[in-house]
């Protein structure tokens, strides 16, 4: 379903929206998975608590595509807002590797640089996180993303062997 040009899209008429038409019907509006219209991913990735918020209650709803692409968009809002994405992962609302590393990502064939730079940036966001009820959560997510380090050292290695 196409959003009219005239629509302002906030976060509490996507909420309405689902309220009244379901929250499938709500993804299927406001997170379309071609990218085509207007694209609330980009919104929960900004790290904005409304829109955090409206990820959090069409989460239930996501399937295949949309369920990838929230989890990616959750991935990104670590960066901007790393205690309360941390917190939501200590609600068991999300998991730890999705955010820190979101597995619509490939390790073996995406790019190595651009991947080093997320896993940089969510680094730098992760330890400025000082509430202690998050510390083992940020201590977990920073051993998570050595991993993802060491998995990207193996291939840059491999591929400069051949």
């Amino acid at each position: 379903m196409a959003i009219a040009d005239e629509e302002i899209v906030t976060p509490g008429a996507v909420l309405r929206y689902a309220k009244v038409h379901g929250g499938r019907a709500a993804l299927d509006k406001y997170f379309d998975c071609a990218g085509d219209d207007f694209n609330g991913y980009k919104h929960v990735g900004s790290g904005d608590a409304k829109w955090l918020n409206v990820g959090i209650q069409l989460l239930p709803y996501v399937d295949g595509c949309s369920g990838e692409l929230m989890n990616a968009a959750f991935a990104e809002s670590i960066v901007h807002s790393p205690s309360e994405i941390l917190a939501l992962v200590k609600s068991k609302t999300l998991s730890l590797e999705d955010v820190c590393f979101p597995q619509i990502w490939s390790i073996e064939e995406g790019d190595s640089r651009f991947i080093r730079a997320h896993v940089s940036r969510v680094r730098s966001a992760v330890l400025s996180v000082t509430d202690p009820a998050l510390k083992g959560l940020r201590n977990s997510c920073v051993q998570y993303l050595k991993g993802i380090d060491r998995e990207l050292d193996k291939k840059d290695r491999a591929a400069n062997a051949k």
